[in-house]
């Protein structure tokens, strides 16, 4: 379960998208997982809010609109227990401020629907929201996976980093 904060800004990615564009899903059925990161992932990611959207269908195929977002807690280089506050709602942690860390597949085309879908979560999470995020794409064909997410099991997709971007306007520097 993600914290309550962030389990509503990731159900928000959905609706917000869709006021932005048409779109082949239906949004309440957009969100194909969401939890937080287990075990098998990345030690750094374990714990970490995060959720798997895909507009165009259950199961992975090339150009899909797929995409997943790490929520990664502001806090200090030692992540100090005592900079977070305790949920009284469902007995977790809530993190406060994040930025995340977006994951999707690198269009084939800079005109194509995969590039407008990229480009719209980044004015999403970046303008509407004001959240820094870091863009990690694969290569083109190539499905956007982390271990620990969605149930996945193994090596996270091989990534490159396609920068950070901040907001325009004064914002807290850890994100939302």
């Amino acid at each position: 379960m993600s914290s309550p904060r962030i389990a509503k800004v990731f159900q928000g990615l959905t609706e917000s998208l869709r006021k932005l564009g048409p779109y082949p899903t239906a949004f309440k059925t957009g969100i194909k997982w969401q939890g937080r990161v287990d075990v098998t992932g990345a030690a750094s990611d374990v714990g970490k809010d995060a959720v798997l959207i895909d507009l165009t269908s259950a199961t992975w195929a090339t150009e899909n609109l797929r995409v997943i977002v790490i929520a990664d807690p502001a806090t200090d280089a030692n992540n100090t227990a005592a900079f977070h506050t305790q949920s009284h709602a469902a007995g977790m942690f809530l993190d406060g401020s994040v930025s995340f860390r977006v994951y999707m597949e690198t269009p084939a085309l800079y005109t194509d629907a995969m590039a407008k879908f990229q480009r719209e979560m980044l004015h999403v999470l970046r303008g509407q929201l004001g959240a820094p995020m870091q863009l990690l794409v694969t290569a083109n064909t190539v499905e956007p996976k982390i271990a620990g997410v969605n149930g996945y099991v193994g090596v996270s997709a091989v990534v490159t980093d396609a920068g950070t971007y901040t907001p325009y306007f004064f914002a807290v520097a850890g994100g939302v």
